[in-house]
């Protein structure tokens, strides 16, 4: 293991440490594989606050970029603020901004209020998510630790911005 052979004074020269961050279904079914197959040794650093579903910021990614024709506005009630952009569809930049607005908008937002905000975003999009972009479930978590390569680390429940808390 790294940390025990940079103890011991025994650190190979170009080591690298090989991580997962988040605890992604894809991990799973195209890393696994590959760090068995090489013996390549891995931590997996899962959040464990929504289990087998998709990020809130997938979410948000997923309903503003992809597929076809978006409404022309998107009004957004967090708390008791209320939001609105227009939706140039012909312009990917302006879709990427919309993007960057609405994803600094939900990042600091408290967790109830941020779900509702996503959920209006894809009320307002009308698309899903595809089901393979979404965290580990428990039982596949326990897959991951089972592989001999492999170390299971914590990566917070909720994956909170952690300059934002006390």
């Amino acid at each position: 293991n790294l940390v025990a052979a940079s103890a011991r004074g025994k650190l190979p020269s170009r080591a690298v440490a090989v991580t997962f961050d988040d605890g992604y279904f894809d991990t799973l079914r195209d890393a696994l594989p590959a760090l068995m197959e090489y013996d390549i040794p891995a931590t997996i650093f899962v959040t464990t606050g929504n289990p087998g579903e998709p990020f809130w910021w997938d979410r948000l990614c997923y309903q503003v970029l992809n597929g076809t024709q978006l409404p022309s506005r998107l009004e957004l009630q967090a708390g008791k603020q209320y939001y609105s952009w227009t939706v140039n569809h012909a312009s990917h930049k302006n879709l990427r901004r919309l993007l960057r607005e609405t994803h600094r908008l939900c990042r600091r937002l408290p967790i109830h209020i941020r779900g509702a905000v996503v959920k209006q975003i894809e009320a307002w999009s009308g698309r899903e998510v595809p089901n393979d972009v979404r965290a580990l479930t428990p039982i596949e978590i326990k897959q991951l630790a089972a592989a001999s390569t492999v170390t299971i680390g914590a990566h917070t429940v909720n994956h909170p911005t952690l300059s934002d808390l006390t």
